[in-house]
């Protein structure tokens, strides 16, 4: 239940980003959540759970025709799930997407993997072919880190067209920025 949750440290966390008027993307898991030792949710657990956090946190800074609060359920799952790309899908993504707009259909899904050119192509696959047909993300995206979005974004683009997979924007959650000297970041 919801009461069952330690909201204390993301309550003083959103209570800021209100105040300063910033939207939030909010990460929700990993492979070593709740926990330190791996764990996989049970799909009634992650879908309670999810569906605890938007009912929380969905006025979270909403100006009339913006969304402040955007959920991603995982991050980078190709890099910390154990199992597939379509357990992932049935199993976190799709719940995770059904349970957000359950409580508040404005508020936007994300999905980022890693650069869709070095393992991020081959999870998106995964995913869309398990969930063919059905709507599970709303901002598809990647992490650019290879600084090589301007080559590969089209293509991701045509890609998602030819998937069907209606969206809202792509979204690049996380990127690089070369700084120097001495060291690239």
């Amino acid at each position: 239940s919801a009461s069952s949750y330690d909201w204390s440290n993301v309550d003083a966390q959103m209570a800021d980003a209100t105040h300063s008027g910033v939207g939030v993307l909010a990460i929700l898991g990993s492979i070593y959540w709740p926990s330190s030792t791996p764990v996989v949710p049970s799909t009634s657990f992650w879908s309670a759970f999810v569906t605890a956090f938007v009912q929380r946190y969905d006025t979270v800074w909403k100006p009339a025709g913006l969304r402040g609060l955007v959920i991603e359920p995982w991050n980078e799952p190709e890099q910390n799930w154990q199992g597939t790309a379509a357990q992932w899908a049935t199993q976190i993504q799709l719940p995770a997407y059904q349970a957000v707009k359950a409580v508040d259909p404005s508020v936007l899904v994300h999905m980022a993997t890693v650069d869709w050119s070095t393992g991020g192509q081959a999870w998106w696959n995964g995913v869309a072919s398990a969930l063919a047909g059905q709507n599970f993300v709303d901002l598809p995206g990647y992490h650019d880190y290879a600084n090589s979005a301007a080559s590969w974004a089209g293509p991701f683009r045509s890609w998602l067209a030819s998937q069907g997979i209606h969206y809202v924007a792509v979204w690049c959650s996380e990127f690089g920025a070369q700084m120097a000297p001495p060291v690239p970041f």
